[in-house]
C-alpha cells in the first residue's frame, strides 16, 4: 500500500462553503483557531497545487482531489505536470446522484462523464466516485426503499461503466456515510464490469451501523484505493445520545490494523493500493497537526503495510 493523501484533511482551509472566511462559519458558532500552522484561507484556485507541494513535503505519493477543483482538462494536464516532477501522482473525484431517474438522471450522467476527460487530462487512472445526494437517499432512506435504491444504482452504473473503459478508468465506488460497503459490493457485483471497483473508507461504515472490519471484508476483493479514517465513538453519553467525533489515526476506535490486514490479505494488488490519509478535525484545531500525527501514527504503527 502506499500512502496518499485526501483533499478532505485541509477542507475547513479551502472549502468554499466552510472556510473561515465565509458568511457560513460566521453564523455557524464554530470558534477560530487561536493558532494555525496553515494559512486562515487558501483559494480554490491556489488550492490544487498547494496540496500536491503538501504531499511533496510529508512523503506521500499520491493526492485525491476531484476534478471540480481541477476545473478542466487544460489545467488539469498542467497540474498533472506540477504533480509529476514532485513526485505526486493524482487520483480524480467526482460524484452524481446514483439514485436519480428520468430527466434528472440525465443531467447527472452527463455531468459526471464530463468529469472522466479531466480526470485522464489530470494523468488519474482511477475515478473515485461518491453518491451526492446522502441526506436524501441512503441505507435508511425509504422512498424509495433500499432494495430499489440498490437496483436504480446498479442501472445507472451500468451506463457509465462504458464510457469509462473508453477512457481507461476505474470507477472507484465510495462507502460514504450513506451506504453500506455490503450494499456497494451488490452493486458493483451487479453491474459485473472490471471498470467498477471500490474505494473503501475506514471509518465510515460506523455512520450506517456497520462493523468496519466486516465492512472492510464485504468489498475488500473490489478494493483499487481506501481512505485512511478514525472515529472515536462514545456509545453512552449523559443524554443517551450517542456520540462519533473525529479522532487523528489512531486515536479514535476503528480497527485500522484488522481492516489493513483484510485488505492486504484480499484486495486485487495490496502493493500498490493507494492509502489515503483523510482525517478533518475540528474547525478550531490545526489541520497539520493532526495529519502529521496521523501520519507518524500510519508510519511506527502500520509501517508493515506500506510499499
Amino acid at each position: 500500500m502506499k500512502l496518499g493523501l485526501s483533499q478532505a484533511c485541509y477542507r475547513w482551509v479551502f472549502y468554499k462553503h466552510l472556510r473561515r472566511d465565509s458568511p457560513a462559519y460566521a453564523t455557524s458558532g464554530n470558534r477560530l483557531p487561536y493558532f494555525s500552522s496553515v494559512p486562515a484561507v487558501i483559494d480554490e484556485e491556489e488550492a490544487p497545487q498547494w496540496l500536491i507541494q503538501r504531499c511533496a513535503s510529508l512523503g506521500l505519493e499520491s493526492l485525491y482531489i476531484t476534478t471540480e477543483l481541477l476545473r478542466d482538462g487544460a489545467r488539469a494536464s498542467w497540474l498533472r505536470s506540477v504533480a509529476a516532477e514532485l513526485g505526486v501522482g493524482l487520483i480524480a473525484g467526482a460524484d452524481a446522484n446514483w439514485v436519480s431517474t428520468a430527466d434528472e438522471w440525465k443531467q447527472e450522467s452527463a455531468r459526471y462523464l464530463a468529469s472522466m476527460p479531466v480526470a485522464v487530462s489530470a494523468g488519474a487512472r482511477i475515478l473515485c466516485t461518491t453518491h451526492s445526494a446522502p441526506a436524501l437517499h441512503n441505507h435508511f432512506s425509504k422512498n424509495p426503499p433500499i432494495e430499489r435504491q440498490i437496483e436504480i444504482m446498479t442501472g445507472n452504473f451500468r451506463q457509465v461503466v462504458r464510457a469509462a473503459e473508453d477512457h481507461g478508468l476505474v470507477i472507484a465506488f465510495e462507502n460514504h456515510l450513506d451506504y453500506r460497503a455490503s450494499e456497494i459490493a451488490r452493486v458493483i457485483q451487479g453491474v459485473g464490469s472490471p471498470a467498477l471497483r471500490a474505494n473503501f473508507d475506514t471509518g465510515n461504515p460506523v455512520g450506517v451501523v456497520e462493523d468496519p472490519v466486516e465492512a472492510a471484508k464485504a468489498v475488500a476483493r473490489y478494493a483499487v484505493m481506501a481512505h485512511l479514517k478514525d472515529f472515536r465513538i462514545q456509545p453512552m453519553t449523559v443524554d443517551g445520545e450517542p456520540r462519533i467525533l473525529w479522532a487523528p489515526l489512531g486515536r479514535g476506535n476503528i480497527e485500522l490494523e484488522e481492516i489493513l490486514t483484510v485488505l492486504q490479505s484480499e484486495s486485487a494488488d495490496p502493493a500498490n493500493l493507494p492509502l489515503c490519509l483523510e482525517v478533518a478535525p475540528p474547525h478550531e484545531h490545526d489541520p497539520d497537526v493532526w495529519v502529521r500525527d496521523s501520519l507518524d501514527y500510519v508510519r511506527r504503527h502500520l509501517g508493515r503495510f506500506l510499499t
